[in-house]
C-alpha cells in the first residue's frame, strides 16, 4: 500500500463561521503571527518596534520616506532615517486641538486633517496651518447689474473620514455629510453644501464616479451629479474607522467595464471586509467566512511587504476586553 502524504494549504486564510470539526480545505480556523500567500505559504511575520510612545493617527507622505503623525495634539514627522520631528506652523509646533484619531487627505500638494474637533494642513513646503478661513462674502452678478446676490461662506468646520472628490473635500459629522466649495478646499456654503443621512456616518470613500458613506444603518452610493442622488446598496453597517483603499489588482480585478482604474474602497463589517467599485457596485471579500465581535473599533490600513498586499486592521477592543485588543501607535518593520 503507497502512503500518500496530504499537504495542508491554508491559501483561503481563517474561517470563523464554520464548525470547528467541519472547517473547509483550504480554510484555518485561527492563524497567529503568520502571513499567507495565494498559494498556502506561509511566512513568518516580520518584528516591528514602536518609535514613538503614545504617538497615534500615522498618514504616510508621498515621498514615501516620511510619515506624519500626532502624539497629545503634538503634529509629528516620523523619517526613514528614524528621527521623529517636530512640524512647525507659523508661531512655533503644531498643535491640533481636541483628541482621538485624525484623518487625512491628500490634493495635489497640500495634506488636509481633522479630528472632528479640530483642524489643519500641512503645504508643500511643509509649514502647517489651520485649515479654513473665516467668514466671507462673495457676490455673483454681472458688473452692471443694480443689485449683487451675496454668498456667505463660513470656514470648512473639523469633520471625519475625509475624501476627495471632483473638486472638494468630503468629511463627515453626525449624520451629516459635508463638502467644501467646488475648488476651494477651506470654504464652504452651509445652505447647500451637505447631504443628510438618516443615521450617524461611519465612512467616505471616493471611486472613479462618485463617494461610498457608510453609516450605522447601512452603505450609500452618492453621484455628485445634477441629481445629487444618494442611493442605499447595503443594509449591513460600515464599522466606523476600518475604511482603506486598495488596488484593484490586489483585490484580483483587473478591469471594470469601461470605467477608469483607481484604487477601491474597501471597509469592514461584522461579516468582514466589503469592497466598494465604480457604480456602486459591491463585493463581500469574506462573506460568510468572517464574524467579527461587536463594539470594536478597528485601525485599517494598507500593507505591503514580502512582495504582496495585506489589509491589516488593529482592533482596539471595548475596555471590558482590553485582554483581547491593542491599540493604534505608530511602529517600522526592521
Amino acid at each position: 500500500m503507497t502512503d500518500v502524504k496530504k499537504t495542508l494549504s491554508f491559501a483561503k486564510g481563517e474561517h470563523h463561521v464554520a464548525n470547528e470539526m467541519r472547517i473547509p480545505e483550504g480554510f484555518a480556523r485561527r492563524v497567529r503571527n503568520f502571513s499567507i500567500d495565494d498559494g498556502g505559504l506561509l511566512i513568518a511575520r516580520r518584528r516591528f518596534e514602536k518609535v514613538a510612545i503614545g504617538g497615534h493617527s500615522p498618514f504616510p507622505l508621498p515621498d514615501q520616506r516620511s510619515a506624519l503623525f500626532f502624539d497629545g495634539g503634538w503634529l509629528l514627522r516620523f523619517t526613514d532615517t528614524g528621527a521623529v520631528l517636530p512640524v512647525f506652523g507659523e508661531s512655533g509646533p503644531f498643535f491640533l486641538p481636541g483628541t482621538g484619531r485624525v484623518w487625512y487627505v491628500l490634493v495635489n500638494d497640500r495634506v488636509y486633517f481633522s479630528n472632528g474637533q479640530g483642524n489643519g494642513m500641512v503645504r508643500s513646503g511643509g509649514l502647517a496651518a489651520v485649515w479654513g478661513k473665516d467668514r466671507e462674502a462673495w457676490f455673483v452678478g454681472a458688473p452692471d447689474d443694480t443689485e449683487l446676490l451675496p454668498v456667505a461662506l463660513e470656514a470648512f468646520p473639523p469633520a471625519l473620514y475625509l475624501a476627495h472628490f471632483g473638486g472638494r473635500i468630503y468629511g463627515a459629522v453626525d449624520n451629516l455629510v459635508l463638502m467644501t466649495a467646488p475648488l476651494d478646499y477651506s470654504s464652504y456654503d452651509p445652505r447647500y453644501d451637505y447631504v443628510t443621512l438618516p443615521s450617524e456616518v461611519t465612512a467616505i470613500g471616493s471611486v472613479a464616479d462618485g463617494l461610498y458613506l457608510g453609516t450605522t444603518q447601512g452603505v450609500y452610493f452618492y453621484k455628485p451629479d445634477k441629481d445629487a442622488s444618494v442611493t442605499k446598496i447595503s443594509d449591513t453597517p460600515a464599522i466606523a474607522g476600518s475604511q482603506v483603499y486598495v488596488p484593484y489588482l490586489a483585490l484580483g480585478i483587473e478591469s471594470i467595464g469601461g470605467a477608469p482604474m483607481a484604487d477601491a474602497f474597501c471597509w469592514l463589517t461584522r461579516e468582514g471586509l466589503y469592497a466598494g467599485l465604480p457604480g456602486g457596485q459591491l463585493r463581500a471579500l469574506t462573506g460568510g467566512v468572517v464574524k467579527l465581535p461587536s463594539g470594536i473599533a478597528p485601525r485599517t490600513s494598507l500593507v505591503q511587504s514580502d512582495g504582496f498586499y495585506q489589509i491589516v486592521s488593529v482592533l482596539d477592543a471595548p475596555v471590558v476586553a482590553l485582554d483581547v485588543g491593542v491599540r493604534d501607535t505608530v511602529t517600522v518593520s526592521l
